[in-house]
């Protein structure tokens, strides 16, 4: 679980849904997978907006009880989970703006023979 946050696989979702932000199948895909950081990003803005921390409170609740659906075993998986959710959401706001690929590798392939003769 910490091994996907830490080698940035979980950051290209963002980085798809940057580079295809008009296309609705993206935004579809990525609302299924990552709701938790959508809530995010709007509770910040609500909560800079209108001065208020409730708001960041529902994200919280929303985070403990995703967490307590994903793992049923006792509190300290519960919270470990929640944890991992929040510093994923958190990372993954910043990746939206400072996560670019790395170039792509040019993969040549060798066209193989397949005359075997049984």
């Amino acid at each position: 679980m910490w091994e996907l946050l830490f080698d940035g696989s979980q950051f290209y979702n963002v980085v798809l849904l940057r580079d295809h932000i008009s296309n609705i199948n993206v935004i579809k895909l990525y609302l299924r997978e990552n709701y938790s950081n959508i809530i995010l990003l709007v509770s910040a803005a609500t909560m800079f907006m209108l001065n208020t921390y409730i708001v960041i409170f529902c994200y919280f609740l929303i985070i403990i009880i995703r967490a307590i659906c994903n793992v049923k075993k006792n509190i300290f998986h519960i919270l470990l989970r929640a944890v991992y959710f929040i510093s994923r959401d958190i990372l993954l706001c910043f990746a939206l703006l400072f996560f670019w690929p790395k170039e792509k590798k040019d993969i040549r392939y060798n066209k193989l023979d397949n005359n075997y003769k049984i």
